[in-house]
């Protein structure tokens, strides 16, 4: 996490929740659809 801002991320989660979308491609890890997106990033910004 050398140049990551970890103190944005609870507000780039909640951007991402704000979003209207079917399919999310992360970065890494498979392929998820709207409702496994919401409970991920829901967890993730708890």
């Amino acid at each position: 996490m050398g140049d990551g801002h970890v103190d944005e991320w609870p507000a780039t989660l909640d951007g991402l929740l704000s979003l209207d979308f079917d399919t999310w491609l992360p970065g890494h890890g498979p392929v998820m659809r709207s409702k496994e997106t919401h409970r991920v990033l829901s967890s993730l910004s708890a």
